[in-house]
């Protein structure tokens, strides 16, 4: 029956898996968890980070949040960076080995998360000096409560691991921008700190991985 398509191998079979699970948990949210108040407990339950996720035992939440996003935005962002940079540490380090790495940034990335909220200046005593003490009472929760998910721990992981292996190399995600900051590059002692500044903001917004 399927023989007539095309066989999915190597980069391309790990990308449609991680790129649908993230893809499939990102309408969950948006239909069967926003359906009423006991799937929206469930789905917060299996892919959020909560303050209490790791106290009751919830150890899945070191890796299911990474497979969870906000809005479109937050999953477009996410997902482009996973792609470009992807193929290339996949080609590096072969599938087993990609995969672990992003489960290992996923897990360090809560784990992070964990140890800023206990210890942090964000965490349990910051939090009541903070705007998100008033967006939590608003939404009927405590005031110290804290949530987290997202793929950005994951894909940083693997932005860090990459910078480590090739430590002299630019990553131009988005071309426009990377043309932006070679002709910046190029004039930056006649613009002086103009061109820096410049320089520094397409680097923040992603335009160039240095």
């Amino acid at each position: 029956v399927f023989r007539g398509f095309p066989k999915i191998e190597g980069w391309n079979k790990i990308a449609a898996g991680f790129l649908g699970c993230n893809v499939g948990v990102f309408i969950l949210w948006h239909t069967f968890g926003a359906s009423n108040s006991r799937n929206e407990k469930l789905m917060t339950t299996l892919f959020m980070q909560t303050d209490r996720s790791l106290a009751d035992g919830h150890f899945w939440s070191l890796f299911l949040p990474s497979f969870s996003h906000v809005g479109l935005s937050h999953i477009t962002g996410n997902m482009l960076l996973f792609l470009y940079l992807g193929r290339k540490i996949h080609d590096l380090l072969g599938p087993a080995k990609f995969i672990g790495l992003y489960l290992c940034g996923a897990a360090a990335g809560t784990i992070a998360t964990e140890i800023s909220y206990r210890f942090g200046a964000a965490g349990v005593g910051g939090t009541s000096n903070s705007y998100a003490r008033y967006v939590h009472i608003l939404n009927g929760e405590r005031p110290e409560a804290m949530k987290s998910l997202g793929a950005s721990d994951a894909v940083m992981g693997m932005v860090g691991f990459f910078y480590l292996c090739f430590p002299r190399s630019s990553v131009h995600v988005f071309p426009k921008l990377g043309l932006m900051d070679r002709w910046l590059e190029r004039y930056e002692k006649r613009l002086g700190k103009l061109a820096q500044g410049a320089r520094h903001l397409i680097f923040i917004r992603g335009g160039r991985l240095r």
